[in-house]
């Protein structure tokens, strides 16, 4: 197992390797704007297809920080642009909301971020209501002048603009000048100065200046440069001069506000970098921080991504961001052990699966633990599949709807007047309204009778073909005659290429700095056969896949819902299925605990029936045989005690091997039948045999009513042990005399009443065990103490005491509860042991035993005298005691030793026991 999780993790290392390079966000992607700080940072903007980056990167491309936002957010759409820095580094940036499908905007917001890309507020913000809301950006051209943000506010057909000013800490707004503008001036861009004055581009690529007192001045174009020179992306440095990029030469002006005359700063075919042979006519989205430093976004050739150049006096480079080494360290790091983690995660799972399967539960509950993973994967394949061919339906749908609008467009538009659209000048003209009212007509026919069914926008793009180039001819968004490739990339531009190449729609995906759009490219072909034009019709790709991502998420709630509804069906279907099973389970489990014969009923036709009359059959055998056992075991227990396993530590015969044996200190009791051979010669052998039983039974029910233990049956006695309680062995024999009292009164004229029972009880060290061979064995306890208790019981009919107890038993015994006299000693000669013997009378008639009471102390004084070998006043005492209970056979036995041994002047070794063993 060690060896195969060091190979997993290993293998893990080029896969985190090989999975950061794959996965690695792509913050250089579809550049849009760029800027540059006073610390010499630069930004930009980078679009993906579902998300827009902020990224901060040093002069030679390292990127710092990234400020990262999702474009899609459920019907909701957002563009970022119009990017601002101030002196202190804090980045400023308008958020446009959009609602989806119909690309009407929602609100507009200037956020602000620290330089290092964290969100602190929300500077300025205005939203439009249903009834209110529109289609052009308002927010416009945000510029920083010291502590101050400005940019213009515009209405939808941009006829009215307010310039505003708020403060870096967003407390104070103003509005600082509003200006109703002609369709002559409809503007571009609009930049404000330093000095206060507005600059404005307009449709028909003029540039005016409107100063403080609101006249207006030309500035661009003047002599020196084409009618057809396009500025674009206009930039004032601190100083108020004015930049921007002639497209339609691809050269750098410069304007210097004072003298308003511009010069060319760099021409087209000057080169930026030597290495990369890239020149100024390459270079896009210009933003000149002073006259000696800027920054653009070059059209490169390498993958087709825009890079950054970097201009600096004398000091030109393109730059190509990218992360630090330090990103890709810790993502590969970060990589590795999440794989790690995760394989020990899933091993964990594993074995706590294992574990849990293994593990007594419902069968219900482990069937659910094993379907639901498999009901979830097979629902996520599903709901993959699902999403892929709904994506394809919906493209398909989305293109075929879009072709039908082009088609319709492109046969009313006509190709001469297409041509006609020579310069930026053509705005607005005769054959550019037509057109213009051509593209738009039939879509406000579309939204107006399909609105609340599509709610989808589309849009109408017309360029015009000249000299194997592409340039706007009518757009809504686009100035008249830009060339095509500074919109759209190389990929873009195929599409154009290829469609007038080959005289047909095309259809398929462009992308410029708006986002990504569907679209479908019909050639537009005069009476020579000449593609004249190219007519762009398409929808916004952020509304289809906002839609893909919107219906995506329904139809995994439902997947979701469904595979719980699955879950749950299946759940209830397996509980009514294995509703036998249950009741055959409660069948076992009954008879489990015992309940043999146990019969279930199950109705089903299927192998749970068959195995239900199985078990049934099954469950009676099983009753019969258990019968048969119970009987046998408790004919077995008849002759070896249970508990006589129990002292073993044996849980049952069936553990007991020949030779088991254990030692222990118990209380062993011999209850004799006295006189039994004098009275079973006057019966026949079957009285004999019923007498015995019936005193076998008599004394065994006592023995074993008090945890007493029957260890085996002598002649007519019973030898049994206490293993816990020597009380309790005193206790049986008493009870014992009083039972056999009781019946002799009642006059029953049964053999049982010329009956007697003396017993003798003794503590010891007594072994245990299984002797005999291994196809007969008996249980037995071995111990000399074994064999005293026999011995002492034969002094009990000469002695006229019906229960004896030794010493270590008597001290066993609480003092004072039972009627007792000490009676002398025995001598145990092999051993040189001298042992007390105590009468205990409770068990005797009751005229005897109030006589042993009356006699006691004069009785055990005696014996104390006797011990002492004071013979004669011993035999005084013991006469006295006789005086009072003439049948006290003790005071008889010592009244003889002492007539023996007090008449003789000296005794040298007087037998002071009441007999020696």
């Amino acid at each position: 197992m060690r060896w195969k999780l060091f190979v997993l993790f290993a293998i893990y290392i080029p896969v985190s390797i090989f999975t950061t390079l794959k996965l690695v966000p792509d913050y250089f992607n579809y550049i849009t704007e760029v800027n540059i700080d006073n610390s010499g940072y630069i930004h930009y903007i980078n679009n993906l297809n579902d998300q827009v980056n902020i990224v901060k990167t040093d002069s030679n491309g390292t990127i710092l920080n990234t400020i990262d936002f999702k474009t899609i957010k459920g019907n909701r759409l957002y563009e970022y642009s119009d990017m601002a820095i101030d002196s202190e580094g804090n980045i400023y940036v308008v958020e446009i909301e959009y609602e989806t499908f119909s690309h009407l905007i929602i609100s507009e917001k200037i956020l602000k971020f620290d330089k290092n890309g964290e969100f602190q507020k929300e500077i300025y913000s205005i939203s439009y209501d249903d009834a209110k809301r529109r289609l052009n950006i308002g927010i416009s051209s945000v510029d920083i002048y010291e502590d101050f943000i400005y940019f213009f506010h515009l209405n939808e057909d941009k006829s009215f603009v307010k310039l505003k000013r708020i403060s870096i800490n967003g407390h104070t707004t103003d509005t600082i000048k509003e200006m109703v503008l002609s369709q002559e001036i409809y503007p571009s861009e609009l930049r404000y100065s330093p000095s206060g004055d507005i600059i404005l581009l307009t449709r028909k690529a003029n540039i005016i200046k409107l100063d403080k007192q609101g006249s207006y001045t030309h500035i661009f174009p003047h002599e020196g440069f084409s009618e057809n020179s396009i500025p674009s992306d206009l930039s004032i440095d601190a100083n108020g001069n004015l930049f921007f990029m002639d497209l339609f030469t691809g050269n750098k002006v410069f304007i210097d506000m004072n003298e308003k005359k511009a010069i060319v700063k760099n021409n087209s075919s000057d080169i930026i970098e030597e290495k990369t042979g890239l020149t100024y006519k390459d270079i896009r989205n210009l933003y000149a921080y002073n006259e000696n430093l800027f920054a653009a976004i070059t059209n490169d050739v390498i993958d087709d991504k825009k890079s950054i150049a970097y201009m600096e006096e004398n000091t030109n480079q393109v730059i190509y961001p990218s992360l630090p080494h330090s990103y890709y360290i810790i993502r590969i790091v970060t990589l590795y052990i999440l794989l790690s983690l995760a394989t020990l995660i899933l091993i964990l799972f594993y074995k706590l699966f294992r574990r849990f399967v293994s593990k007594r539960s419902s069968i219900i509950f482990k069937q659910a633990i094993i379907l639901m993973p498999l009901i979830l994967i097979s629902m996520i394949i599903v709901n993959i599949y699902t999403m892929n061919i709904y994506q394809q339906v919906l493209y398909d749908e989305t293109i075929s709807q879009v072709y039908n609008f082009s088609l319709g467009f492109s046969r009313n538009i006509d190709a001469e007047k297409v041509k006609a659209i020579d310069s930026p000048k053509a705005y607005k003209g005769t054959e550019y309204n037509e057109l213009d009212e051509i593209l738009n007509f039939d879509l406000d026919s579309y939204y107006d009778i399909r609105e609340e069914e599509y709610k989808k926008m589309i849009y109408n793009m017309l360029s015009v073909v000249r000299d194997d180039r592409f340039y706007i001819g009518v757009s809504y968004s686009y100035q008249c005659n830009m060339p095509m490739e500074y919109i759209y990339n190389r990929k873009s531009l195929d599409l154009y290429k290829k469609a007038a190449n080959e005289k047909r729609i095309i259809s398929g995906s462009i992308q410029d700095e708006l986002g990504t759009w569907l679209v479908v490219v019909t050639p537009i072909i005069d009476s020579n056969g000449t593609v004249v034009g190219v007519l762009e019709t398409g929808t916004t790709f952020d509304d289809y896949n906002a839609t893909v991502v919107y219906n995506t998420y329904k139809i995994s709630i439902v997947n979701l819902f469904s595979a719980f509804i699955i879950i749950i069906l299946c759940m209830i279907a397996l509980y009514i299925s294995l509703k036998p099973l249950r009741k055959l389970k409660h069948g076992v489990d009954s008879i489990s605990q015992g309940n043999y014969g146990t019969q279930i009923k199950i109705t089903s036709n299927d192998e749970i029936t068959d195995i239900s009359k199985v078990f049934n059959q099954m469950s009676g055998k099983l009753q019969k045989h258990f019968n048969e056992l119970t009987k046998l075991n408790d004919a077995y227990y008849r002759f070896v005690p249970l508990k006589f396993f129990e002292l073993l530590h044996k849980k049952s015969v069936l553990h007991v091997k020949l030779g088991n044996q254990v030692k222990k200190d118990i209380t062993i009791m011999f209850t004799n039948t006295q006189d039994f051979d004098q009275i079973s010669s006057k019966l026949s052998t079957e009285e004999i045999f019923n007498l015995i039983n019936s005193a076998f039974n008599l004394i065994g029910n006592e023995i074993t009513n008090l945890g007493g233990i029957v260890d085996r049956f002598d002649r007519a006695g019973v030898l049994s042990l206490f293993p816990v309680n020597p009380e309790k062995a005193l206790t049986s024999s008493i009870a014992l005399r009083e039972k056999l009292l009781a019946q002799k009164n009642l006059n029953s004229n049964d053999n049982l009443d010329s009956l007697d029972f003396a017993s003798a009880i003794h503590k010891g060290s007594v072994m245990l065990g299984i002797v005999g061979q291994e196809n007969r064995m008996s249980a037995t306890a071995i111990s000399e103490h074994v064999n005293l208790v026999f011995r002492i019981e034969t002094l009990s009919k000469e002695l006229g005491c019906s229960i004896l107890v030794t010493e270590p038993v008597y001290k066993s015994l609480p003092a004072n509860k039972y009627n007792s006299r000490h009676i002398g000693r025995i001598v145990l000669k092999e051993r040189n042991e001298i042992i007390n013997l105590y009468d205990f009378y409770d068990g005797d008639q009751p005229e005897l035993l109030m006589l042993k009471k009356r006699t006691k102390i004069i009785f055990e004084e005696s014996v104390k005298l006797f011990l002492q070998s004071k013979f004669y006043e011993a035999r005084n005492g013991f006469i006295n005691v006789l005086k009072i209970n003439p049948y006290d056979s003790v005071s008889k036995k010592y009244i003889y030793k002492c007539d023996e041994y007090y008449k003789k002047d000296s005794v040298e070794k007087p037998d002071l026991s009441l007999n020696t063993f």
